[in-house]
């Protein structure tokens, strides 16, 4: 789990890097720098989905429940801010127990 974290966090800061400095008008965009990382992302989530041992459908599945619950209608910013945590993580929970 701290190997494939550790990745996760390596490679996100690795395509934040190739952003800024887009940002900074150090250089242009790097869209297959942009593309190279989302791969090594995937493989460090395969990682701890691995160690989880659960799956990208269960994790999704389970993100959209919580999200429904946290805006019923759609997104307001209340909503985003004022978030019932205890009722989110009892949705997980019960994803996980599937």
């Amino acid at each position: 789990i701290l190997h494939a974290t550790l990745g996760l966090y390596t490679e996100a800061t690795e395509l934040l890097e190739n952003i800024l400095k887009t940002l900074q008008n150090k250089q242009s965009f790097d869209d297959i720098n942009a593309f190279e990382e989302c791969g090594d992302l995937e493989w460090y989530l395969a990682m701890l989905y691995r160690s989880l041992k659960r799956s990208p459908r269960e994790a999704k599945t389970a993100n959209i429940a919580k999200l429904k619950a946290r805006y019923p209608d759609k997104f307001t910013s209340h909503h985003a801010i004022d978030r019932n945590i205890e009722n989110e993580r009892q949705i997980l929970e019960n994803h996980a127990q599937r």
